[in-house]
C-alpha cells in the first residue's frame, strides 16, 4: 500500500514504532524505520541533526513529501500501534493519525478483526 508521508509524519510514525516487541514485530518496525529514514541529503536540507527536533518539524513538517510502499506486514504493525494509542487514550492529534486513518483505512477494533485479537 502507498501513502505519503512528509517530514513530521516520518517522524512522528518513528516515534509510534515500538522499541520493545516480539520478535517479527520488531523486524517490522525495523523494516518501516529503514524504509522512512532521513537520506544524507534530507537530514543536511532541513538540518536533522543541528536543530532540537521540535524546530525541524516547525520549520520543516510539511515539507519534502514522498511516497513509500508499505507491505501488509508493516501496515498490520501500523493498525496494531493505533489501536495501542488509541486504548491508552494518548492518541495525538497530528497530520499522520489522519492520513493513516484515511489512506489505510483504521478505525478502532479493525486489528482486532484482521489478525484475531480480542
Amino acid at each position: 500500500m502507498k501513502i505519503k508521508l512528509n517530514i513530521c509524519d516520518r517522524i512522528n510514525l518513528m516515534g509510534m514504532l515500538p522499541n520493545q516487541a516480539d520478535f517479527a514485530d520488531l523486524i517490522v518496525a525495523t523494516n518501516i524505520r529503514e524504509l522512512i529514514q532521513f537520506s544524507s541529503k534530507e537530514i543536511d536540507e532541513f538540518e536533522i541533526a543541528k536543530l532540537p527536533m521540535q524546530q525541524v518539524i516547525e520549520k520543516n513538517g510539511e515539507k519534502n513529501e514522498k511516497e513509500f510502499e508499505l507491505s501488509q506486514a508493516e501496515v498490520d504493525l501500523i493498525f496494531k500501534m493505533l489501536e495501542k494509542i488509541n486504548s491508552e487514550k494518548t492518541m495525538p492529534v497530528n497530520s499522520l493519525f489522519l492520513k493513516l486513518v484515511n489512506k489505510l483505512g483504521w478505525e478502532p477494533g479493525k486489528i482486532n478483526k484482521i489478525i484475531g485479537m480480542k
